[in-house]
């Protein structure tokens, strides 16, 4: 009989911020999460100096798992998709991995976050995509009704809409 494993205090902050399993929370993210839970402000500092101490502003699962002395694969068993993620999200129109949207949406929930104008939000999610998935990443971000006619590369199109936005994201193909 195989025994389960239970999730230090740690590990379930860490999850509850990372709710769409994207496999890194930020540090407005971590801030705004015990600010909502009246989690004392030294711990914030203490979670800073642990898990990014090159002040990255981003708190990888992989760091965290290594710092703890965890499993990262056992970890991800433990916490694994829910299938609630993207609760929050309409998708009108997908060919994506279930990861890359979820990492998508991780990265909106991120930059709204950081950036209240949507110029701001549109170059940080392409730069990020760029960063992570390679060049030639569009992201146009629309309220209210549009058309629209385009290309993509197979498995890279994905828009849906959150809140009053719609995003519409997608990879050209390299010519």
């Amino acid at each position: 009989m195989q025994t389960v494993i239970q999730m230090d205090d740690f590990t379930e902050i860490y999850f509850m911020v990372d709710k769409r399993r994207k496999g890194w929370i930020t540090m407005p993210e971590l801030r705004r999460y015990m600010e909502e839970n009246d989690v004392n402000e030294t711990m914030y500092e203490r979670w800073k100096s642990l898990f990014d101490p090159e002040s990255t502003g981003r708190i990888t699962l992989e760091k965290f798992c290594e710092v703890l002395g965890l499993q990262e694969s056992v970890v991800n068993v433990q916490y694994a998709i829910k299938g609630d993620e993207m609760q929050d999200v309409t998708v009108i129109q997908s060919d994506m991995t279930t990861k890359m949207k979820l990492t998508i949406c991780g990265l909106i929930d991120e930059g709204i976050l950081i950036h209240q104008d949507d110029m701001k939000l549109a170059e940080f999610l392409k730069n990020e995509l760029d960063k992570y998935y390679g060049k030639l990443w569009n992201v146009i971000i629309i309220y209210g009704r549009y058309w629209s006619r385009h290309c993509h590369e197979t498995g890279y199109n994905f828009c849906i809409i959150k809140d009053d936005r719609i995003f519409l994201v997608y990879k050209i193909p390299d010519l």
